[in-house]
């Protein structure tokens, strides 16, 4: 049994432990087809493409997360009944008692910059998972930040390709666009889609190919769907 084949099964058992505290019919039926979907089964994977067999997993669970109900409001719910007594039973404390507004409003706004931030690094998981899936492990990188996320992948003679293409070779020319440049745009489309599927509607999306003689140059650069830098095009 290959590397893949044993994270996919740990990543298909996760979700099936996930269904008994998920609370949701939809939910379990969610994750349960997460699970399916995501384990290597001859059968099942024969039938789905990269890279669809990474991407319709990791919806189903990021759909069965966002349908499991949301406890954490209702358990606030039950304990703000219980302060109102002591705050009521002494008439001295009242004033103290309008104050405190202003310091809940910080931790709610700590809160949502924290979510803004665990929404990010959950995407930039999930395009670990998926870079891992094609790329070996030291043939790219993935950085995020609060606005985005950047995949930067690199392999061998891309180097050579590119200056081949640059000094007017059509073959190696048609080569770079139909092997490099296509694939990298759809791919980065893709990225793009799902992060509005994540709830990052204004995530900033980068995709590179970096020359593998020298990490520190860029060869392709894909922003959002556009190309922005293309070293063939732009010599």
């Amino acid at each position: 049994m290959s590397k893949k084949q044993i994270v996919r099964w740990v990543i298909a058992v996760l979700c099936i432990l996930f269904v008994p505290v998920c609370g949701s019919p939809i939910s379990v039926v969610l994750l349960l087809g997460a699970a399916i979907t995501v384990a290597p089964v001859e059968a099942i994977q024969q039938h789905l493409k990269k890279p669809l067999n990474i991407i319709i997993p990791v919806v189903f669970f990021v759909a069965a997360v966002m349908a499991a109900p949301n406890t954490t409001s209702q358990k606030t719910e039950e304990l703000a009944p219980t302060a109102t007594p002591e705050a009521t039973a002494t008439p001295e404390p009242t004033p103290e008692i309008t104050a405190t507004p202003e310091p809940t409003e910080e931790p709610l706004q700590e809160s949502s910059d924290s979510t803004d931030n665990s929404d990010m690094k959950f995407f930039a998981a999930i395009v670990e998972y998926a870079a891992s899936q094609s790329y070996a492990e030291d043939k790219y990188k993935v950085e995020y930040d609060d606005s985005g996320i950047t995949l930067s992948v690199w392999g061998d003679n891309l180097a050579m390709g590119a200056a081949l293409a640059s000094s007017g070779d059509e073959n190696a020319k048609q080569e770079w666009e139909s092997n490099v440049v296509d694939p990298f745009v759809e791919l980065n489309k893709q990225l793009v889609e799902q992060a509005k599927q994540n709830g990052l509607d204004d995530a900033v999306i980068m995709t590179n190919v970096l020359n593998d003689a020298n990490l520190d140059n860029t060869l392709l650069s894909v922003l959002n769907g556009a190309v922005i830098y293309d070293c063939v095009s732009d010599s």
